[in-house]
């Protein structure tokens, strides 16, 4: 049963379950759940708990994320997706954690630690990700060194795809033929997991799937690209509460800094939650949108350049660039020494430098870190669902409130439920909406969602 909340998130659990099964018949393969970081927001144990039937694995970030998995009950192996500190090796034995490694440090102090049982490792291979692991040309002989440690089990070996969710997967292809090229060659158990894709990869790149895939973010209902092989079920719902109606007079502002003024007798709601609870402050409406900067001050008599006569002098060569020389101050003779006159054709076309980049020679979008393109435009304001229908945030969003523009025609009142992400009626604010709004990604939305913000859940049959 709920409670009454200021803030809370619905979670499906139901619909994570469906999502994770249909990728595991998508890809045929092993299900290696990726759970780390809360399970994007979406709770570890209760998401752990209602896919313990479906998962062959469990994966997170860190040993304590795999140790609090471990107190709640969850008995399915769990891997340490980042190679933790060696300091950490009596821990991961004592909780039947599996690291990730790519030193031979860990390797050395799971040794010590180790008493009886052999203990698994996953062996990570960077073949162009460069934030970890064994570098791709390296990995044949750590392979072999690793093999005379008769206390650690190779129970895997895989690797981190840098771009398998742009359009372009030249180099998601390059890393895997690197990834290819140390299977080749190794001399491992035939229950050696391999795994690579990510839930880009798991849905696109049917090459990359080996034994087993580690899906994340599309477990939640999320898709990592703009291609959609299969139908998922988004499993998060935000909402909040109107916690005050008031009316704003034309001119006046809201929240700090009074950033939005209203342009006409105004009504507006202060919603209870904010950027302490995770919420965005980059949905904050930007404050020349429509209304005009706030004027603080009158400008300093200084900037106007009416009075005064107009110089007669021509203005310095310097500050024609990238127009070429200006009338009557031609290049200096030594320019034409071949000619030895003054040419009368236009100059050469100065360097790119001063003219600017060539438009053809634009970077491409793919410098955006392997989670699709980040959006190049400044944040543009977010808005909310209020009975149903869209309205636009006003002024800055503080730490506990965030305040919106409602229409005279509203009838809401305090007590009464906002959207945040998800549906209301017939209208929808989407995750991927939310992060392009606030210039950002969706994983980050989801993982920054606050501790104070209730989580319930609508259980799964298993859980």
């Amino acid at each position: 049963m709920m409670t009454f909340s200021r803030t809370w998130i619905e979670v499906d659990l139901q619909a994570i379950a469906a999502n994770a099964t249909a990728i595991k018949a998508h890809t045929g393969t092993c299900l290696i759940t990726v759970i780390k970081a809360d399970a994007y927001g979406h709770g570890a144990v209760r998401v752990a708990l209602a896919l313990h039937e479906i998962a062959d694995m469990f994966a997170v970030a860190t040993v304590e994320e795999g140790i609090e998995l471990r107190k709640a009950g969850i008995h399915k192996p769990i891997l340490i997706l980042l190679s933790p500190l060696p300091e950490l090796a009596e821990a991961l034995v004592a909780h039947q954690l599996t690291p990730a490694i790519d030193n031979w440090q860990l390797a050395q102090r799971l040794v010590g630690a180790i008493s009886r049982t052999r203990l698994p490792v996953h062996v990570d291979i960077n073949t162009g990700m460069n934030r970890g692991g064994v570098h791709w040309t390296e990995a044949k002989a750590f392979l072999e060194k690793l093999k005379t440690l008769k206390q650690l089990e190779i129970g895997g070996i895989f690797t981190h795809f840098a771009t398998a969710d742009e359009v372009d997967k030249s180099y998601a292809y390059l890393q895997l033929e690197r990834f290819s090229a140390v299977l080749d060659k190794r001399a491992l158990p035939v229950t050696t997991t391999v795994h690579a894709a990510n839930s880009a990869a798991t849905l696109t790149i049917p090459e990359a799937r080996f034994d087993a895939v580690r899906p994340g973010l599309s477990l939640y209902g999320i898709y990592p690209s703009a291609e959609k092989p299969i139908p998922l079920q988004p499993a998060l719902t935000w909402k909040t509460r109107i916690g005050w109606v008031g009316w704003l007079e034309a001119g006046e502002g809201v929240s700090y800094g009074l950033t939005y003024r209203a342009p006409r007798r105004t009504r507006v709601a202060a919603l209870q939650v904010g950027y302490g609870d995770g919420y965005p402050r980059a949905l904050s409406n930007p404050p020349t949108v429509g209304r005009g900067p706030v004027i603080r001050h009158a400008p300093k008599p200084t900037t106007t350049v009416e009075p005064g006569p107009i110089p007669r002098q021509t203005p310095k060569p310097t500050t024609t660039v990238g127009r070429g020389p200006v009338p009557h101050q031609t290049p200096k003779p030594t320019t034409t020494v071949e000619t030895g006159t003054a040419t009368r054709h236009a100059p050469k076309p100065m360097s790119t430098v001063e003219r600017g980049p060539v438009p053809h020679q634009t970077p491409k979008p793919t410098t955006t870190v392997g989670r699709g393109p980040v959006p190049r435009h400044a944040p543009i304001g977010g808005e909310v669902l209020i009975a149903g229908k869209r309205r636009p945030i006003a002024g800055r969003i503080c730490m506990d409130v965030t305040v919106v523009q409602l229409e005279p025609s509203d009838n809401v009142s305090v007590g009464d439920e906002a959207v945040l992400i998800g549906k209301q009626g017939d209208a929808e604010l989407g995750i991927d909406e939310i992060a392009t709004r606030a210039g950002t990604i969706s994983y980050h939305i989801l993982t920054q969602i606050s501790n104070r913000v209730e989580r319930n859940y609508k259980p799964s049959h298993k859980s």
